[in-house]
């Protein structure tokens, strides 16, 4: 349920926070990573979305049917 996206660094054994959010917060979605030449990408449909005001009651949000790629070594979203 937040904006937020985390990489992990298999070379540093770590996890890395980008600089970057995305703007939708999502959650129950379906996810996979691709070797789409020329960059690895990562595929996100689906799921449930909403923003939420703190100190009020949350609703499951809204489903959604849209795909949103990242480009991992563009660091970027394609298509925001």
């Amino acid at each position: 349920m937040r904006s937020d996206m985390w990489i992990y660094n298999v070379t540093d054994n770590e996890w890395v926070e980008p600089e970057f959010m995305y703007d939708i917060p999502r959650w129950n979605h379906a996810d996979f990573m691709y070797a789409y030449p020329p960059h690895w990408k990562y595929f996100v449909f689906g799921g449930s979305t909403g923003i939420f005001e703190e100190g009020v009651d949350r609703n499951l949000g809204s489903f959604t049917n849209k795909l949103h790629v990242f480009d991992v070594e563009g660091d970027n979203w394609i298509g925001k």
